[in-house]
């Protein structure tokens, strides 16, 4: 695990974590030109959080991936929730403090998704959604 700090913003970063594992009712999805080398499958998840005058706001984001045949095109699905729903169950298991719920709000979908969508790293993704939430 790697917990990071930029400013008043935390990052935490793991192999896994399958109480963040979600299927939304709505989907976005890109593509990009694959690679003509052979990946390997991979699991991550990307805890983020930030003060915002004297609330913490929280965030758990996580991404699998699964390389197809070199060449071939890579998707980037997202599933995806409603606007935030501030009622809802409180079951994934969190480094940053106390359980967040499951999903994704529509309101960050898009910023997600492209932060993912450009490529690098776990910790380059991390510190782009960071800069931009």
């Amino acid at each position: 695990m790697i917990i990071s700090r930029l400013g008043g913003r935390r990052a935490a970063i793991r192999n896994d974590e399958t109480s963040a594992a979600y299927t939304g009712p709505h989907t976005v999805r890109r593509e990009r030109p694959g690679s003509e080398r052979r990946g390997r499958p991979i699991r991550t998840v990307v805890e983020l959080r930030r003060s915002c005058g004297g609330t913490a706001m929280r965030a758990l984001l996580g991404a699998a991936f699964e390389p197809g045949a070199p060449g071939t095109p890579t998707v980037f699905e997202l599933s995806h929730g409603t606007p935030l729903e501030l009622d809802a169950p409180r079951a994934c298991r969190s480094e940053l403090g106390s359980p967040l719920a499951t999903g994704l709000p529509s309101d960050f979908a898009t910023a997600v998704l492209d932060a993912v969508a450009r490529g690098g790293d776990a910790m380059s993704v991390t510190r782009s959604v960071l800069n931009r939430w």
